[in-house]
């Protein structure tokens, strides 16, 4: 475990575990704060078959409407992998 205040040091993964489809399931509300960095940081991982679901139940602070937008940055459901 780091140090607090530290990042772990990244891992690298088997190449054939890399390519493994992964999906995860984010179940939100109220969310908009952190969604953002969230998705950013598991959308950096050197999984090219990572699929995000996010889940939200019609949050009063605009976490669905951020998840859309993520998702076209990010390449939607049709994200090359």
């Amino acid at each position: 475990m780091p140090a607090p205040g530290r990042a772990p040091a990244a891992t690298i993964l088997p190449e054939e575990w890399a390519r493994t489809p992964v999906l995860v399931v984010m179940p939100t509300y109220n969310e908009a704060g952190t969604l953002p960095g969230v998705v950013g940081e598991l959308m950096a991982l050197p999984l090219p078959g990572l699929r995000l679901l996010i889940v939200d139940d019609a949050s009063p602070d605009g976490t669905g409407r951020i998840a859309e937008g993520l998702a076209r940055r990010y390449g939607g459901p049709g994200r090359p992998g």
